[in-house]
């Protein structure tokens, strides 16, 4: 009913897996396996069909080829509705013709893992992505959608407090809306036989994602200093009518201290978004 009243997305795949390395990632080098664009197409059109008004892409990587963006954004339009690319987007492997073909199809909100600013943590990472390459692949999205979202990592290690407030402050010059979580390492029980024959217990750490308002700072650096960066990136996304006190907020104090560029970007993006929700009713 929801997605039949345009409230919520109806959300779907095109692919799954993802070839990438990222370290902290789940379906890091899990392949990446396209599904076939026909039962793409009958999806789309039996939805539309149940009344759904707007499609979200759950990909884990939906632009891995510049081939299947199109694909996929051809298949979208021909049936004249709004879809949006929040999840699997990397910015690295966005090209001009593929952004087009989304944003003449109807994609009108994407997002982006881009994780740091700084060039050691990603190499660290294996992000397989240099800040000039996603610097470029924003500037392209700039041009071609409403609405761009930035996903930001606190406390990776080998970072800092210094390193992160430069990430945030990058962010906001960016005029992306930001979502920010903390790293959090988990400790993994690995058993080994060692050379006596012996069944040993070797802790390891894994890398981890704490996202939401239950998210707890990570042992990186100070978690006060953690927490007060991620208390800095509020109301810096688009939020529900409730926080329209902490975006307004938010928004002046993009203008206040990184000029009016960097709050025009984001007001633009409030006025296309609310008038599409508008629009949906």
């Amino acid at each position: 009913d929801k997605c039949r009243a345009g409230e919520w997305p109806y959300a779907m795949n095109t692919t799954w897996g993802c070839p990438y390395k990222c370290t902290y990632c789940a379906a890091r080098q899990t392949g990446w396996n396209q599904r076939n664009i026909h039962l793409i197409d009958r999806e789309i059109g039996h939805a539309m069909e149940l009344g759904v008004k707007n499609f979200s892409i759950l990909d884990d990587c939906l632009n891995v080829t510049e081939k299947h963006v199109i694909a996929v954004s051809t298949t979208f339009a021909r049936y004249n509705t709004e879809w949006s690319c929040v999840n699997g987007l990397r910015a690295d492997t966005l090209t001009d013709a593929g952004a087009r073909a989304m944003s003449k199809s109807g994609c009108r909100t994407v997002g982006f893992g881009i994780e740091t600013s700084n060039e050691e943590l990603l190499l660290k990472i294996k992000k397989g992505e240099t800040l000039t390459a996603i610097e470029r692949g924003l500037a392209i999205a700039r041009d071609n959608f409403d609405s761009i979202s930035g996903y930001l990592i606190l406390g990776l290690p080998g970072s800092s407090y210094e390193v992160d407030a430069r990430t945030i402050e990058w962010a906001v010059d960016q005029g992306v809306y930001l979502h920010v979580s903390f790293w959090v390492p988990e400790e993994v029980d690995n058993f080994e036989i060692n050379t006596d024959g012996k069944l040993v217990n070797k802790t390891t750490m894994k890398d981890r994602l704490f996202y939401g308002e239950g998210a707890v700072p990570g042992p990186t650096y100070d978690p006060v200093q953690m927490q007060a960066l991620m208390d800095s990136a509020a109301g810096l996304a688009w939020g529900s009518a409730r926080d329209i006190r902490a975006n307004i907020k938010g928004r002046w104090r993009a203008l206040s201290q990184h000029g009016p560029r960097a709050a025009r970007r984001l007001i633009r993006m409030d006025i296309a978004k609310a008038w599409r929700k508008v629009a949906r009713r």
